[in-house]
């Protein structure tokens, strides 16, 4: 074929004028990625920290309902930075992480912020929950060796994922209401408490809950699952000017066709309006769902109602060897159960964090993971497994103070009411 070294001469050609269009996109991807990890980490690192730790009033009759609220209030911190404040700064949204800490049987809960958000956290936990105690924390996650695990302790840790698409939500606290049982509620966190207050000494439990305010467009992906789910129509596009002047031209010469065909051969026919049978496009198809799919369909709209979190939960089970048991894992693996649904979603375990391997290297690369799971705990890092939004009422039902019928001996709660002092009270 007489073409054939002409075009491998213009291949060469190509390649030999024009490959370095190639590095270059090559080179400044690779570029990108490297100063926007500095930048990011540089501007990480420049904040300073603090972990409040809350003490529960004695009497908790609030619901979840209450948390909701609160993290309503901190989802005031987001902020659409410029160009600037993102690609120079390396600016990322304000992040919280919602902690519950099962220590050697005592139950603690810490929420972690920056410290110049500490006022807004006090404000909003004490506006929910008036009768609630807050002091600043030394890290818990310093009290245990930083080697682990070594000779002494062993651990075992996973980010959770969902096993569903993150517009489909986990079975929330509305879910467990039952009016036959006193209170009116299952608290989803009873379940929790009562692992945690079992623990032996040596024994602890971490749970976290990261979270980061998010406008990100997923509500518009929540509205194109509901009209699948339901068959709507897509909306059809605006017609452009050229689109019209198209139209009019083929049914124009639609028209001139016909009466051709008309005097040609002595026949009728009629127009395109006339002859094409009209459709009928049901707007909706929701009312001949099943009930089942009638119930998602309605989950997935109530969960696009709410704010919601860039948000990633994780736990870490950690203890001496001589006391180290996976029933508890398998417990706390029990408890996260509780939230999932079949025919919406669920938590399974991270497959890029998950504490156990298989086949090869299996000593070193299980060594690995388990470090890796305790640095990203103690950093309180989004890195390892996907992270996935929620929105205020799932993440309410994953962190809330205990109401009363959470009835666990070694929770800290406040020993003495609070009390405005009198008015006109002299002050010398």
């Amino acid at each position: 074929m007489t073409f054939a070294p002409d075009l491998l001469k213009f291949i060469l050609y190509t390649l030999l004028h024009f490959s370095w269009i190639f590095l270059f996109l090559i080179f400044l991807w690779g570029f990108h990625k490297a100063w926007m990890y500095y930048v990011c980490n540089r501007f990480w690192r420049a904040k300073d920290w603090v972990l409040l730790e809350i003490y529960l009033p004695q009497l908790v009759e609030l619901t979840p309902k209450s948390t909701e609220q609160m993290l309503a209030g901190l989802h005031g911190v987001y902020k659409g930075p410029n160009l600037i404040e993102k690609y120079w700064h390396g600016y990322k949204q304000p992040r919280f992480s919602l902690e519950i800490a099962g220590i050697n049987g005592e139950i603690h809960f810490f929420i972690r912020c920056e410290r110049k958000f500490r006022r807004l956290v006090e404000s909003q936990v004490y506006a929910q929950y008036p009768e609630a105690e807050i002091f600043e924390s030394p890290d818990y996650t310093a009290n245990v060796p930083f080697d682990l695990p070594n000779k002494d302790w062993d651990v075992w840790g996973t980010d959770l994922r969902l096993v569903s698409d993150e517009i489909y939500p986990i079975r929330t606290h509305p879910y467990f209401k039952e009016q036959e049982i006193e209170g009116g509620i299952i608290d989803p966190l009873a379940s929790f408490s009562e692992i945690f207050s079992h623990l032996r000494q040596g024994e602890q439990v971490w749970v976290q809950i990261l979270i980061s305010p998010t406008h990100e467009p997923w509500q518009k992906k929540s509205e194109q699952e509901r009209d699948k789910l339901i068959g709507k129509a897509p909306e059809k596009k605006s017609k452009t000017g050229f689109t019209q002047t198209g139209e009019i031209l083929q049914e124009e010469g639609s028209g001139w066709g016909r009466a051709a065909t008309e005097v040609l051969f002595g026949t009728k026919l009629g127009t395109a309006a006339e002859t094409k049978q009209e459709e009928r496009v049901l707007p909706s198809l929701m009312q001949h769902l099943a009930p089942g799919t009638q119930e998602k369909v309605k989950a997935i709209e109530l969960k696009a109602t709410k704010l919601g979190f860039t948000s990633k939960v994780r736990f870490v089970y950690l203890g001496t060897r001589d006391i180290f048991t996976k029933a508890n894992v398998s417990a706390i693996a029990g408890a996260f159960k509780q939230f999932s649904t079949l025919d919406l979603n669920g938590f399974g375990n991270g497959p890029k964090t998950k504490t156990s391997v298989d086949y090869v290297r299996e000593q070193g690369r299980l060594l690995y993971r388990k470090r890796k799971i305790l640095m990203y705990y103690r950093y309180r890092t989004f890195d390892g497994d996907l992270p996935y939004i929620f929105n205020i009422e799932e993440i309410a039902s994953l962190f809330h103070l205990p109401s009363f019928i959470v009835k666990t001996p070694m929770m800290p709660r406040v020993e003495a009411k609070k009390g405005e002092p009198p008015v006109g009270l002299p002050v010398g």
